[in-house]
C-alpha cells in the first residue's frame, strides 16, 4: 500500500535528477563569483601594487629624435632626385575651357522649358 508521502514509479527518479540539477546551478554561482572576483581583482591589485607616479615617455622621445636626425640627412638627397607624380600647376577646371578643345560641348544649346 501507499501513502501519500511516498511515490513509486517514474516520478521518484524525476526527483532525484531535479535535486542533482538544482545542486550542480547552485554550486555554479560560488565559482562564478570567484571568477568575476578574479577578472576584477587582479587588476586591481597589480595597479595597486606598483602604481605609477607619471608616464614614461622616453622611449617615444628617442624614437621621435632618431626620426627627426634621419629626415634632416635625408632631405637634402630628397630635394635633388624627385620621383613619382609631379604636382600638377594649374587648377583641373582649365581643362574644360574651349583652348583644350571642348568648344562643342559648351557652346552647345539647352533646352529648357519656356
Amino acid at each position: 500500500m501507499q501513502t501519500g508521502t511516498e511515490k513509486a514509479g517514474p516520478d521518484a527518479a524525476g526527483e532525484f535528477e531535479e535535486a542533482t540539477v538544482n545542486a550542480l546551478i547552485l554550486a555554479n554561482f560560488p565559482v562564478a563569483i570567484l571568477v568575476v572576483l578574479a577578472i576584477v581583482g587582479i587588476p586591481l591589485w597589480m595597479t595597486f601594487k606598483r602604481p605609477e607616479s607619471a608616464p614614461d615617455y622616453a622611449g617615444a622621445r628617442a624614437y621621435l629624435r632618431a626620426r627627426a636626425s634621419r629626415d634632416r640627412t635625408a632631405a637634402p638627397a630628397a630635394r635633388t632626385a624627385r620621383t613619382g607624380l609631379a604636382p600638377v600647376p594649374q587648377h583641373a577646371a582649365a581643362w574644360t575651357s574651349t583652348a583644350h578643345g571642348n568648344a562643342a560641348s559648351i557652346a552647345q544649346p539647352t533646352r529648357a522649358a519656356a
